[in-house]
């Protein structure tokens, strides 16, 4: 897991005591840690609000957008990622995908203050924007805030129907998912349609619809289990326990003391199954690698390579992992559509290779999001069938009719 720092954290300190903060967090730690903290810009910034951190603090993505469109907020959001990154923050917990267009809505003033499908296209820039700068996302607040209250103040009720949250707000956030967001934070609010009794955070229908209807395989997080929504209905104890029992993978706790033994003595009395802290295990040390906090993945990194619509996919394939991995050359070792890459393509699809992308897909109606591909490195063979994949090609999601190639 890791940690999460709030306003208090940087209210006293300096860039430098926060790094060797920080520095020392990652030393005592067996396994590098998450870092995490909330600077969306505007009304929430933990880090930037603090004259010593930065001379302004960051704006909000509404004003920005307002003022530059999105080549403005992406712009903000690569100066923001490299601020993080330089105190040692590798987890931003943004963007906010809530939809508001309303000013009285609680919302409002964190959200973009656009529609869906605007809405969803700054979540899908801003993820692919914080994927190239090496910062971990997290698309919140899961199934979206709409014009509700405060969850921080008590329960909020949403009874909406299903039909407004699959025309509406889940947009942002399946455009976030399909753009690689690592992480989704569920919200507090008890919404009816998908379950009239307990709230997002806790519900495992809730989650079972983020997983098996959007398609999510991220990580899964709370919002914090102190607010009052949570505090005030359920203890310590309980609150964790449920919390992991509905299907998430990280619990925001600020009593992680009393929690913690709350949620391993429920393992092992058989309350929560083992399986299900080695998945939620699995897909934490997945996101580490991804953000190369990991041994094995320090010779990775996000390198991408522009996919052209001249040269064969064969070609841009063997060009970036053979520049990344500093060797003369690289073999197509196998191939195959996000849908299923551990199978090896029937022979039919192997000739999609031998041609540029947009002739690929008009020749094979391709629809995927994404496609999967591992390489021989040289002469020899770098991975298998049963392997990993090495990289993807997928859509720019600033520019919908570009492709690129990226390292895993």
């Amino acid at each position: 897991g890791g940690f999460i720092l709030f306003g208090r954290d940087f209210a006293e300190s300096t860039p430098q005591q926060l790094r060797q903060t920080i520095g020392e967090y990652q030393q005592a730690a067996k396994i590098p840690l998450l870092i995490g903290t909330d600077e969306e810009g505007g009304e929430v910034v933990r880090a930037s609000r603090y004259p010593q951190f930065r001379a302004n603090a960051f704006q909000s993505p509404r004003k920005l957008y307002e003022q530059g469109g999105l080549d403005s907020v992406l712009r903000d959001a690569a100066e923001k990622s490299a601020f993080l990154l330089d105190l040692g923050i590798n987890v931003n917990l943004a963007p906010v995908c809530d939809l508001s267009v309303n000013p009285t809505d609680y919302i409002y003033s964190r959200a973009l203050g656009q529609d869906a499908q605007t809405t969803a296209s700054y979540v899908s820039a801003l993820v692919w924007q914080m994927q190239q700068s090496g910062i971990g996302s997290v698309l919140k607040h899961f199934p979206g805030y709409g014009p509700n209250g405060d969850t921080h103040l008590g329960f909020v009720r949403d009874d909406r129907p299903l039909e407004t949250f699959q025309a509406e707000d889940f947009l942002p956030f399946q455009a976030g998912i399909d753009a690689g967001a690592p992480s989704i934070l569920v919200s507090h609010n008890i919404v009816s349609c998908m379950d009239d009794s307990l709230p997002a955070s806790l519900s495992p229908a809730v989650h079972r619809l983020l997983r098996d209807d959007l398609g999510f395989d991220g990580v899964i997080m709370t919002d914090d289990l102190s607010m009052d929504a949570i505090d005030s209905q359920y203890g310590l104890e309980e609150s964790a326990v449920l919390a992991v029992l509905a299907g998430n993978d990280l619990l925001i706790s600020s009593d992680f003391t009393t929690q913690i033994p709350a949620v391993l003595e429920a393992v092992e009395e058989g309350v929560i199954p083992q399986s299900q802290i080695d998945s939620a295990v699995l897909r934490v040390l997945r996101w580490k690698q991804q953000l190369g906090l990991l041994a094995e993945e320090e010779n990775k990194s996000t390198w991408c390579w522009p996919i052209s619509p001249k040269r064969t996919l064969k070609k841009d394939i063997c060009r970036l992992t053979a520049s990344r991995f500093g060797v003369a050359r690289t073999t197509l070792w196998w191939a195959a559509a996000s849908c299923g890459w551990d199978k090896t393509p029937p022979c039919s699809t192997v000739g999609m290779w031998d041609m540029p992308l947009p002739r690929t897909i008009e020749a094979t109606g391709m629809r995927q999001k994404q496609l999967l591909f591992c390489c021989r490195l040289g002469s020899d063979a770098a991975c298998g069938r049963s392997s990993s994949p090495a990289a993807r090609i997928i859509r720019h999601p600033a520019k919908p009719a570009c492709w690129q190639a990226a390292l895993f």
